[in-house]
């Protein structure tokens, strides 16, 4: 079998048989993570991003290294804080579309092809085919995820490193001065905080269940993949866009209490460790100066992880009140 087709867990080409997998304790859930999106176009495209992605992430921070992105110092700090900022939302946006679309059609699809109701003749229980559901599509999400967590981790540890060694002087810059409120002077804020990475990965994994959560919800209720799919999309659009407005004001003008509210969304979180002083505007002019800025946008990230566990652990309890009586319901639907 080539090296290639062995990565990927396939059998060599023409083979009648192909090499056995492992599967694990929760059948499930490993049919979500691998059986399920193991086709070659499938596996392609996946990897695809994430290759595409890591090499993007890297060629940014060389490009910003060599002085590529403007004439002075801080015409190219504003430019890489642009590029990063569109850069790694963009790719969280990509993300949740994809976990919107494996969600939502992860229960009405089995409907429609009628294997529900064959696992409904088996021993699973409902619990372990809905936690089995949320394991396998955060096992499979997690390589994806690692893309614009990685991109972050990688610019905070470049900034953390002082460029390298070659910060400051002729090289590229590490830090900026900027105005905020209540300081009577210039404040000096990193080019991107180091811990971006760190808090980012504490929120972005819970939001991405939370939103699988709610597509499993959606394709438990819905007769067909279509309106599960658009279901989805209104409550997650609807919840993210309000969440994400409030934590996004907030940051910039309720103090430390409003730092901590930026960690509520990936993308408030995201820009406040891009642009710490003018998504924490308040906070880092306050007493606290940005050591405090920085540690109550840790904090609000945890306390909002723990959040979406606790209504993601809501939401499980909720399915399983309901399963019985929407499956009967829609048995046999197509």
């Amino acid at each position: 079998i080539p090296w290639y087709r062995r990565i990927f867990g396939l059998g060599s080409a023409g083979a009648e048989h192909r090499p056995p997998r492992a599967v694990w304790t929760n059948p499930i859930a490993w049919r979500e993570a691998a059986a399920r999106n193991s086709t070659m176009g499938r596996i392609a495209a996946r990897w695809t991003f994430i290759g595409l992605g890591g090499l993007w992430a890297v060629g940014l921070i060389a490009w910003y290294h060599g002085g590529g992105m403007g004439r002075s110092a801080a015409q190219g700090a504003s430019n890489f804080q642009l590029a990063l900022l569109a850069t790694v939302i963009g790719e969280l946006v990509v993300a949740t579309l994809v976990a919107i679309n494996m969600a939502s059609t992860a229960i009405s699809r089995e409907r429609e092809d009628g294997t529900l109701d064959l696992l409904t003749t088996t021993p699973i229980t409902q619990s372990q085919y809905l936690t089995g559901k949320l394991r396998g599509l955060i096992a499979y999400m997690l390589p994806l995820l690692a893309v614009p967590v990685g991109t972050l981790g990688l610019a905070g540890i470049y900034f953390l490193t002082n460029a390298l060694g070659a910060g400051g002087g002729t090289g590229p810059a590490v830090e900026i001065s900027t105005t905020v409120s209540g300081a009577t002077g210039k404040v000096t804020v990193p080019v991107v905080m180091a811990e971006a990475g760190l808090v980012a990965a504490m929120i972005v994994v819970p939001y991405i269940a939370l939103v699988v959560m709610i597509g499993l919800l959606q394709s438990l209720k819905s007769r067909g993949t279509l309106s599960s799919v658009t279901k989805t999309v209104a409550w997650v659009g609807v919840l993210s866009g309000a969440m994400g407005f409030c934590s996004w004001t907030a940051g910039s003008k309720m103090g430390p209490f409003g730092a901590a509210l930026a960690g509520a969304s990936p993308a408030s979180l995201v820009f406040a460790t891009v642009h710490p002083a003018q998504a924490l505007d308040e906070a880092v002019g306050g007493a606290g100066g940005l050591d405090g800025a920085r540690i109550a946008l840790f904090i609000g990230a945890a306390a909002f992880a723990g959040l979406y566990i606790v209504v993601i652990y809501m939401l499980h309890s909720y399915m399983l009140k309901i399963w019985d009586a929407e499956v009967r319901k829609l048995a046999g639907g197509r």
